[in-house]
């Protein structure tokens, strides 16, 4: 009979999510299951729309204001292969996510095996269940979400450099920062590693190279084309987009504590403070050579919850599920680098986090059909509704009625435009105070000359503009006259 390895535990648990993603990848059913938190909410359905319609708008993949071009791109090999076999919006992208997530357990039972021989089985399967029991990192497994793919890149990449092969491990650091802005920041202790290595000047120059190639191609053709490398990030740090900013000031008191709370329930304090524990143990065990390459998930797990606990938005505060990935790294080097009293504890907290994540999904209210609810840290969630009435009123209307502006959290006529129909006109994603066009060039304020604004429920700040219709989905579309009427 063959034995169950912590390996094949986690190959099992990806063949759970990929069952559970087809699921979920029902609109109803999905809300019904998790109530909106992550899985169905709107900014989800929009990176897989987005994804689905690069294949008419190439300009998304480089410059998507939501992901970055390299998760982008993978979405749009399944959505595209989606589109052509009939598959809904999102399950192609979910599965790819359960691949990821697949990845980053195995990765981080090999890595638990390399730096604990003396417990390598014990701790491979703590690593395994510490990790795979974290509420946050199950449901976004689920996701179309990027934070686990990046989770899984610093895991595999760190294996692969403990396990003696640096430029495979630079294959999987490389892309970090197009898989999610923060992973740039993860760039920093794979280059002191590197550096601090012992291996050939040659030998690291190569590593070096495959390490930085990718982001800095990134940076060179957004600077070419915009004309400063950081546009894309800019635009998300404006007013008008919502205000990302370091140590925000406007942040209310109450809303922080609120946050606050609501992170603990996904995350449970202990995962931070026995996780804070493991990586100094890691980066003072990376003084020996043979574990040196701990100090690149030790320091980005300091790195990554300094920084995202600083970077702060006017009234979501945090999206939430940013933190799976240095919790993530805390379960892990929990498993390999304390005692099992330690270890114990994160597990009871973990258990916790479960118990208090499924209390928080249960009294989530779900919305009316075509209505939203948001959630203190997650982004909006809009109950399923077919929207086919707007999608097919707004088609319908003549050429002269210019452009068409969607608002983000239109989740239901996203996924009533499986065809991506809305490309094929002059289509404007966001809202009135700042639209980005199908090249992602922004306007602040209402496009050039007459169009229609589409909501997804009532209508807010669109100055000027008429009520054209309200549809049984609960769309509902203003008609709005040039700028200068």
């Amino acid at each position: 009979m063959t034995r169950l390895t912590p390996e094949r535990a986690a190959l099992l648990y990806g063949v759970v999510l990929v069952a559970l993603a087809a699921v979920v990848s029902d609109p109803e059913t999905g809300l019904d299951l998790f109530h909106g938190i992550f899985i169905q909410d709107a900014d989800e359905i929009i990176r897989a729309w987005y994804g689905r319609c690069s294949w008419e708008n190439p300009a998304i993949i480089p410059f998507s204001h939501l992901s970055m071009p390299g998760w982008t791109a993978l979405l749009a090999l399944g959505e595209g292969l989606a589109r052509l076999t009939g598959l809904p919006l999102t399950l192609l992208g979910r599965w790819t996510t359960a691949a990821f997530a697949t990845v980053a357990l195995r990765a981080a039972a090999g890595l638990a095996r390399r730096v604990a021989p003396q417990n390598a089985e014990r701790a491979a399967w703590l690593a395994v269940l510490l990790l795979g029991a974290s509420p946050a990192f199950f449901l976004l497994s689920l996701t179309v979400y990027p934070e686990i793919a990046l989770l899984a890149l610093i895991l595999l990449g760190t294996q692969w450099l403990l396990n003696g092969h640096p430029l495979r491990a630079m294959l999987a650091f490389g892309p970090m920062p197009l898989v999610r802005w923060e992973g740039a920041l993860v760039l920093i202790p794979v280059v002191l590693y590197t550096v601090w290595s012992g291996a050939s000047w040659r030998e690291r120059l190569k590593s070096l190279a495959l390490l930085v190639a990718p982001y800095s191609l990134y940076l060179a053709a957004v600077a070419v084309r915009w004309g400063n490398p950081w546009t894309p990030l800019a635009w998300r740090t404006t007013k008008a987009m919502g205000a990302w900013r370091l140590w925000n000031p406007e942040v209310p008191t109450e809303l922080l504590n609120a946050a606050a709370s609501s992170l603990f329930t996904l995350y449970s304090p202990g995962v931070w403070l026995f996780g804070l524990v493991a990586a100094v143990s890691a980066a003072w065990a990376s003084r020996n050579a043979a574990h040196r390459a701990l100090i690149v998930p030790a320091l980005a797990f300091f790195g990554l919850t300094a920084l995202l606990f600083s970077v702060q938005h006017d009234f979501m505060v945090w999206p939430l599920r940013v933190f799976v990935v240095p919790a993530g790294l805390a379960a892990v080097l929990v498993a390999a680098r304390v005692g099992p009293v330690l270890q114990s504890l994160a597990g009871a907290a973990i258990a916790l986090s479960v118990g208090m994540t499924a209390g928080a999904i249960a009294d989530v209210k779900l919305p009316a059909p075509g209505r939203s609810v948001d959630h203190l840290g997650f982004h909006a969630t809009v109950g399923w509704a077919d929207a086919g009435d707007a999608l097919e009123w707004t088609l319908a209307q003549p050429p002269e009625s210019g452009w068409v502006l969607v608002n983000h959290m239109n989740a239901n006529l996203l996924r009533a435009d499986t065809t991506c129909q809305l490309w094929d006109r002059d289509l404007w994603i966001g809202g009135p105070q700042l639209a980005l066009s199908r090249r992602f060039e922004p306007t602040f304020g209402l496009p050039p000359g007459p169009g229609l604004v589409v909501f997804h429920t009532l209508p807010f700040g669109a100055d000027h503009c008429a009520l054209a219709a309200e549809l049984p989905s609960g769309q509902t579309v203003m008609r709005c006259p040039p700028k200068d009427e």
